[in-house]
């Protein structure tokens, strides 16, 4: 016959067991107690200056775990979980009072929205998370050029052309200074920026930006990478379209 295991809670304070849950410490939530009287016993007793340090440790604990439950539900497209677990990472980044933490937690719940299509909520988060990190880490910082990029592709999907290739040429310098000229990212920006001015119908400068990039990849990742041939196809398109609207 299987035996049942009743789960018991211990006092933090006296050391007894009880079969009925014990009240914890407000603070950290850590402890357990089977009165005020041992609690206060136990505060006296030197909680006092453990407390603080076991609601952070508890906090960052939290913030982990439910920043990396989060990315995986997004990379599954469980957009609504991945949200509420962001969100619960962002409470946890508040009680420890960590602003790059609550920005981390600002740009994941912006990505949440922007794959749902729900342009304005994630433009939102995302200018949230920029001003934070435009403040702790400075403007030039490889998260704020992330960040910049981000708020470019909404302005771009709302079809604010000229609002997009502002934040993306921000994203650009910062990608200069810290990558160098060469780099396969600095090769992606240009990419967004020709697509761009392609949707404007800037032709030329559609092409000139694609060149840019080929010209990297190309050097880059050779000749035969998906990077690089589809960059050549988008030049090749821009060159025929020119040369139909010319000869008309």
């Amino acid at each position: 016959m299987a035996s049942l295991t009743v789960e018991t809670w211990q006092c933090d304070a006296c050391g007894k067991e009880s079969v009925t849950k014990l009240q914890c410490c407000g603070g950290c939530k850590s402890v357990y107690y089977c009165d005020a009287k041992c609690q206060q016993r136990h505060w006296n007793a030197g909680h006092k200056n453990e407390c603080k340090v076991m609601k952070v440790q508890k906090s960052q604990k939290k913030f982990e775990t439910r920043t990396i439950k989060g990315q995986l539900q997004l990379e599954e497209y469980n957009l609504k979980d991945a949200r509420k677990n962001h969100k619960r990472a962002l409470k946890a980044a508040e009680e420890m009072k960590d602003e790059l933490g609550i920005a981390s937690s600002y740009h994941c719940i912006g990505r949440t929205y922007y794959r749902q299509g729900k342009l304005n909520e994630a433009l939102k988060y995302y200018n949230k998370s920029l001003d934070i990190q435009l403040k702790k880490s400075g403007k030039d910082h490889p998260d704020v050029a992330t960040s910049y990029n981000n708020v470019g592709s909404v302005y771009d999907d709302q079809g604010k052309k000229d609002k997009a290739l502002k934040y993306l040429n921000k994203a650009l310098d910062i990608e200069f200074d810290k990558l160098g000229k060469d780099h396969p990212d600095i090769a992606i920006s240009y990419n967004n920026i020709a697509a761009i001015y392609a949707e404007q119908g800037k032709y030329d400068k559609a092409f000139e930006y694609y060149n840019k990039a080929f010209k990297i990849f190309k050097k880059r990742l050779g000749t035969s990478h998906s990077y690089t041939t589809n960059t050549l196809q988008s030049m090749i398109s821009i060159k025929k379209y020119l040369a139909r609207t010319k000869s008309l």
